[in-house]
This record gives C-alpha cells, structure tokens and sequence, in this order.
C-alpha cells in the first residue's frame, strides 16, 4: 500500500514539473530587416528630377515579421503617389524577402542620402523601427565648398507710387557651391530716406528659408510711399545673414533703390459687354456676338481692330463681320462690332470659351493689344433623354511651341438612359498634335453621373501669337430598352499659342495655373491660387497693380467680397517671361445669380521705357448654391386592420434645384415599396413621403427614413431623420375593445346561487360530524 502511495507521489510531481517546462526558443538577438540589392534607376541626378529606387527588404529575424510600413524622412526627396508612411507587406517569413519599388523626386541636393524608417511587428509582440539608408549620386553635387557669394537678380530698381503701400519684391541668388541655411533680409533705409519711405516688417518673407548652391529665392517686404515724397529713386540696404555648410556665419551686404512714381493713367479703348443673339444659341442656327468698345471722348487713335479667337471652325462656322460706329451722350464713343457664326448641326452641348481682342495704335505710336475671356454656353434644342453634356473643361490660356499640355473635360449624363460605349478622339491637325493616347475610353456612363477625360497635346511653334482651333469627336450608343442608338457630337475649343519671333509686341500679363476647390458655394469663403506671367520675351514690367473685381452690370455692386486683405496687390517687377503666383481669400454671397461668375483681374504697369499699359484678364468660376432639404417628423398615418403607413413631409428650402432625390425607409419593417424616387424637387416645393407597413402596429416605433440627392455640384448630399414613436391607441379602439370583453363576462343567476348556497351546508353538516366522533 505504501508503496503504491509512494508511485501516485511520483507520478503527481512529475506532471507538475512538466506543467511548469516551457517550450525554448531559438531566435537571432534582435528581429532585423535588412536592406538587399538596392538599384537606382538613374546613376546622376539633378534637383526637380524624378527616379525610381529598387530593393529587397529581408528578414533576418527568427520569426515571422508582421504589417511591415516604410516611412521617408526627408525634405529632399519624396515619394510620388503615395503618403509618407506606407505598408509594402502584410507578413514577412523568416529568411524571406519582399521587393519593392518607389518612386521619388528630388527637391534639392544637399543630402545623397535618402532615409528610410522601417517599422513592423515582430513574433514577440513588439513594435520595432529600424532606420536605414538610400545612397544616390548628383550629377552637380557640391565638394569644394567655398565662400558665399549673394547678389540681386531682378534687377536693380522696384517702383511704387506716391503715397501707395505695396510689396517690394527681390530675388537672391547664391552663387557658391554649397547651400545657406537659416537666411534673413534686412531691408534697412539710410536716414535720409527715412522721411519719406516707411519699411512695415523687420525681416523680408520669407524667414529662415534656405537657398541652394546657385539656386535662387524671391523675397518681399511691404513698403509705404509717403504722401510728401518726390518722384525720384532713393537707395536701399538689404542686409543678408545665414549658415554655411558647417554651420559657419554668412553674411552680405546688398544694394537696391526703389523708384518712386506719380500716379498712373486709366485705359483709352475697352471693351465693355458682349452679348449674343439669340440669347439661347441652338443648332444648325446662326449666332450673332455683338462686342460693345468704347473710347474716351477726344482720344485718337488708327489701325484699331476687332476679333474673336478660340471659336473652333468646326462647330463655329464663321459668316460675317461688321462695324459699326455710335456717340453717346457723354461724349465717349461706341463701336459695335457683330461677328455671325453659324452653329454646328452635331455641336455637342457644353460649356465653350472664346476670347475678344483688341488692337490699335495710339498718338504717341504705341502699338496696344488687349483681350478679355468669356464664355458661351450651348445647351441646344430638343434635347433627348440621354443627353451628353461637356463641362469643367480644363484649357490654358496661353502655351510655348512644342510645349506639352493638358486639355481635359468632364462628360456628365443629364438624360434619364445609359450611355454606353463612350469613345472620345482627338482631332488632330498640323497644329496641334497628340502627345500619347489620342483616343479615352468609357464602357458605360449611367444617368446622373460623370467621367473625366484628359489629353496630352503639344502645338508647333508659331511665329505670332494666334488662336489655334482644336477639336474632339465624341461617339456614344444611348440604350433605351432593346433599342441602342448611336450618336456622334464635336466638342471645339481654342487654345493661344504663343509666338517665338514677336520680339517688338508690347508686355502682356496672363493669369493662369488657377488652383480651386472643385465645388464653390454660394456664401462660403474659398482659397483662389493663381500665377501671372509676363509673356513679353524681351521687355520687363515694373509698377504693377493688380486689382480683383466682378461687378454686376446692371446692380453695380460688386460680385465678390475679398476676405482678409485688400482687394488690390503690388508687384515692383517682372522679368521678360517671368512668372510669380499668388493667392487670395473670396466669398461669392449667396445672393448671386447664375452657375457662372466672372472675376476680373485688372492691371496697370509700365516698361522699361517708362510707357504706361493697362489690361484685364477674365477667369470663369462655376459655383453651386446652398441646399437645404427639412424634413418634418415621421408620424404614424392611416391604421388599418392588417398594417399601418407611416409619413413625413419634406421641403426644398434651399435655392437650388435638388436632383435624384430618392427617400427610402430603415428598420425592421415588411414594409410595401419602401422605396420613393422623388426626381428633382425644385426650391420652395414639398413633398410627402407615404410607405404602407404589414402587421398590427406595435406600441414602440423605431428607425429611420433617409433622403439622398445632388446638390447643384452634382455632389451627393444625405439626411437622416430619426424616429421614435410610442403609440397609443385612439379611445374609440379602446371602447369597442372593452365592450367586446363585457360581452364574453360570466354572469351570476339565481340558480348558481342555490347551488352555492347548498355547498355552504353540505360542507357545515359533514364538518360537525366529523367533531362528533
């Protein structure tokens, strides 16, 4: 017996020790990747280029790695078409690898070296990073550093008018052969100057920037012109400080002036409306554009000319031009000008820019051009259910001979029919030419929605400046049914191609890389990024005075409010084919009429020779109105005996037109056709939503009813509206129900209480008994 005791012992410590042993596992010190055969798609790179970079990550770890990101910590280089961190695997194996491919661009040369961080899971359950390295080569990388060497590239003299405010810009160059970190400009005013010139910030923007090894930075600072200033130039010290290479101490001492001028002219000639007749343009129909000029009573002038540009002869058949000649009562001239075009039979509807421009000589023999941009919006007749519309079309206003462009547009279904087999094709001519892929592709486009397409094109060098046509063939099948039907429409447009050998033309300020949110409302505030450029090849701008506006021709009040600063910008110069952006903050208020709204750039400056211009460049911005769908609260509707609806008004209290709006029902319902496509529900209108529910209605009601449609963007837009009902029953359904339940009441008779009445005694006679015995 004990000795039988003595082996349960054994055996009861031995599964305990064996409980306690713990499986050991062999692993490397640390979970590792490493980075295996690195390529580099380029052996000598420059800043601005773009190359691919090539390896393998591999795991040198015991275990499996997990969720392995790669993030680039550099302010040289960065990724394209990805964030800065991002997962290349979602597991690693031990000893295996996984390659990958990135491609950067270069943003500056002062570091070879492209740092990765790595992070990943490892199998103990930590988060590691590891830190890793790209090399590359320059093909203009610095090794001998010398001293730096700063000088002004922009030219020597800025220019502002008496008793202005604005901003004074200079560019800096470095000349020596490694970059200046942490540079500051003092623009300092020597103490006789300082009576009649005020510097309004100490340091020039921007602050701590960096220049590069011969690279270049533009600075500014505002300046104020006193009113008791004389024209004349005035001299200025721009003081420069920063940090070398080796964080040694750099500094300079530049020289400028700044011209002060009286105040400038206003324009001679002007262009002052166009107007189209008829006012709806349709198809196969002529169209007439009368452009209204008019001069200033006693200005001279010859050699004046009128003309439109941009109109594509394809769709816009030119007929006619005529002049004609009229004094008004103020004693300015009007000249009318009306240019017949004749639309296209197959002209596809869209949006269609054209530009009107005017040429002359005044008395002093200055040759003037000046342009304005406007737009024509064909929207034809007799439009079928599967319309094909073109918009947000996307054109420069100006390009080089043999320079790549962009053209693009959007293809919107407005019918209530499929699209399918959209192909668009660009035409080619001796002009302009394809650069890539000359045909898009769309296998279907459904009601209501929209496909981009985009083309690379490149225009031959040309020895003026001129309009060149350029046009699209658009072909469709339009499913309605069994039946297809195949269309065919052209899309024209324009594009200015600037000439190489006009040498003698006069400055001209284009705007253009306009930048936008793609959906502006009407009474909200949004960011407008745009550059100028001074297109002249030989002559440069000083004195430039920018001003924004779009004033309502009938009203005369102003269509836009700038936000946060004036309306109104400097510039002291602009080199032959220099280009400077900018930026402002506007509202379009909600009370604008239109889908459209014109903003005016207008602009004064003078050349080199001290000859004065004016001209105005015209953007189109597409803004959308406000919607407001309200909805009432759901509430229970007509009961009946085998179910219930259920009900809930809504409004259109916006301005604009709500389209595709569909209402639908959420919850545990049987409910009958719950869905209800309402279409386009103008502003001001109502309607009442109405959905039939099997089965007895419950005390507690719960769910939701959902809207959705598409504002005036075309954006989709939702509204939820909750409920949560407890019903009660009306009190003519509580009546029938308790006289329903007094009809099946048991009632007392006479007989029923004899009978009672006998049990009474029966039980009381065998109780005294029973004590008896």
């Amino acid at each position: 017996m004990a000795k039988k005791k003595s082996i349960l012992w054994v055996l009861f410590l031995s599964i305990c020790i064996l409980l306690q042993i713990r499986p050991i596992t062999v692993s490397a010190e640390k979970p590792d990747i490493i980075i295996e055969n690195v390529s580099i798609s380029d052996s000598s790179i420059s800043k601005g280029e773009t190359f691919t970079a090539s390896f393998d990550l591999h795991n040198n770890s015991a275990g499996h790695l997990r969720n392995i990101y790669i993030q680039v910590e550099s302010s040289d280089f960065s990724v394209l078409h990805k964030g800065a961190a991002f997962k290349v695997a979602d597991q690693l194996d031990h000893n295996t690898s996984v390659s990958v491919t990135l491609a950067f661009k270069c943003h500056a040369t002062l570091s070879n070296r492209i740092p990765l961080k790595i992070t990943y899971d490892d199998y103990t359950g930590e988060n590691p990073a590891i830190e890793e390295q790209l090399l590359v080569t320059f093909d203009d990388s610095a090794t001998n550093p010398g001293t730096p060497k700063f000088m002004i590239t922009s030219g020597d003299i800025q220019t502002l008018g008496i008793g202005k405010t604005g901003k004074v810009k200079i560019k800096v160059q470095n000349n020596s052969d490694y970059a200046v970190k942490k540079v500051l400009i003092t623009p300092e005013l020597s103490s006789d100057v300082l009576s009649y010139l005020n510097i309004n910030q100490i340091y020039m923007k921007p602050t701590n920037s960096q220049i590069s090894a011969g690279g270049e930075q533009s600075f500014e600072y505002e300046l104020t012109v006193n009113g008791t200033a004389t024209p004349g130039i005035y001299p200025i010290t721009y003081k420069v400080v920063g940090e070398g290479e080796n964080k040694e101490a750099c500094t300079a001492s530049l020289s400028g002036y700044i011209k002060v001028t009286a105040n400038d002219g206003a324009s001679d000639i002007q262009v002052v409306d166009v107007k189209t007749t008829p006012e709806i343009p349709a198809r196969d129909k002529v169209l007439t554009f009368q452009v209204e000029i008019e001069k200033e009573s006693g200005v001279t002038y010859k050699n004046l000319n009128v003309w439109l540009e941009g109109l594509a002869t394809e769709t816009f058949i030119y007929q006619e031009k005529k002049l004609k000649k009229s004094p008004k009562k103020n004693g300015d001239d009007t000249l009318t000008a009306s240019f017949d075009y004749k639309i296209a039979s197959n002209a596809a509807e869209g949006t269609y820019p054209y530009e009107v421009h005017i040429s002359y000589t005044d008395k002093m023999g200055n040759s003037i051009h000046n342009k304005e941009s406007y737009q024509l919006y064909l929207k034809p007749e007799g439009v079928k259910k599967g319309a094909l519309e073109i918009n947000n079309l996307i054109l420069p206003d100006q390009v080089q001979g043999e320079e790549t462009f962009t053209v693009g547009f959007s293809l919107y279904n407005s019918g209530e029919n499929n699209l399918e087999n959209i192909e668009v094709a660009f035409n080619g001519t001796a002009e302009v030419m394809s650069k890539g892929s000359s045909n898009v592709r769309i296998d279907q486009l459904a009601p209501g929605k929209s496909k981009k397409a985009q083309f690379k094109l490149v225009a031959v060098k040309q020895e003026q400046t001129r309009g060149v046509p350029i046009s699209f063939q658009i072909t469709y099948d339009e499913k309605a049914g069994d039946e297809v039907e195949t269309k065919t429409i052209i899309q024209s447009m324009g594009v200015m191609v600037k000439g190489d050998k006009e040498g003698t033309t006069a400055p001209k300020i284009i705007v253009d890389q306009l930048d936008m949110p793609d959906t502006i409302l009407l009474g909200e505030e949004f960011e407008l990024s745009f550059a100028l450029t001074n297109t002249s090849t030989e002559k440069s701008i000083k004195n430039m005075k920018m001003t924004i506006n779009s004033i309502d021709s009938v009203t005369q009040t102003s269509n836009i409010v700038i936000v946060g600063q004036s309306d109104s910008v400097y510039f002291a110069k602009l080199d032959s084919e220099e280009q400077v952006t900018s930026k402002v903050k506007m509202m379009i208020p909600a009370a604008y009429k239109g889908s459209v709204c014109d903003v005016k750039f207008d602009f004064s400056y003078e050349d080199t020779e001290g000859t004065i211009y004016t001209d105005q460049e015209t953007i189109h911005i597409p803004v959308a109105e406000q919607t407001q769908l309200t909805a009432s609260n759901v509430r229970v509707g007509n009961v009946r005996d085998d179910g219930y609806t259920l009900e809930v008004d809504f409004y259109n209290t916006g301005k604009a037109l709500l389209k595709n709006l569909m209402v639908d029902l959420e919850g545990d319902y049987e409910a009958i056709n719950s869905n209800y496509y309402v279409g386009d529900l103008p502003s001001g209108r109502m309607d009442i939503y109405s959905v039939s529910i099997n089965g007895e209605i419950p005390e507690q009601l719960t769910g939701n009813v959902l809207f959705t449609y598409e504002d005036s963007g075309g954006n989709k837009q939702e509204l939820t509206v909750p409920f949560d009902i407890h019903y009660e029953k009306p009190v003519e359904e509580v009546m029938a129900a308790a006289e329903e339940t007094n009809e099946r009441t048991f009632y007392i008779t006479p007989f029923f209480i004899v009978v009672i009445v006998i049990a009474v005694v029966v039980i009381f006679i065998i109780r005294k008994r029973r004590k008896a015995v």
